[in-house]
């Protein structure tokens, strides 16, 4: 029955197949982007791939994404799950894994303080179980609302 169904109208067929792959096209490409910079005071670049671009208020941050400010320098960001991060100055923190949509078992969030500090307020649809903050030294899983971290090689010996 099926198979008629499929000789019967190839066209129809071929519509819906484009159709699911443009979806799932822009699905990917929207859980790519994950958040937004909202506010930029100084020298702020993300380098992304092998590109660094410069910072500006409206720039939209993907997973990979490594975001450098330079002394002076800070930046806001407003994820994608309602959660907001200020980026120190003089920091560089890497967008390890950023699924902050779809269904909440699905949503994880893993960010790389390498240097530096950052300020993160979790959002209403932050998955609190699911996100980790890695540096040098330590690993930690975030469960609570508000958390201040800096990365300084004074504080760890070096």
């Amino acid at each position: 029955m099926a198979i008629a169904l499929f000789e019967a109208r190839p066209r129809a067929w071929r519509a819906l197949a484009t159709i699911a792959l443009c979806l799932a096209a822009v699905t990917a490409q929207a859980q790519t982007n994950a958040g937004t910079v909202f506010a930029v005071n100084g020298e702020v670049s993300i380098k992304r791939g092998e590109r660094t671009l410069p910072v500006r208020q409206g720039t939209r941050l993907r997973q990979g994404d490594e975001i450098s400010t330079t002394p002076g320098s800070d930046a806001l960001v407003r994820f994608d799950d309602g959660s907001k991060m200020a980026v120190r100055e003089s920091t560089t923190l890497q967008l390890e894994k950023l699924l902050v949509r779809g269904f909440a078992e699905q949503r994880e969030k893993v960010l790389a303080l390498l240097q530096g500090g950052l300020r993160y307020i979790s959002g209403r649809n932050t998955q609190r179980q699911k996100f980790a903050l890695t540096t040098s030294t330590a690993t930690i899983g975030i469960r609570g609302t508000d958390i201040e971290v800096l990365v300084s090689e004074d504080a760890i010996g070096n």
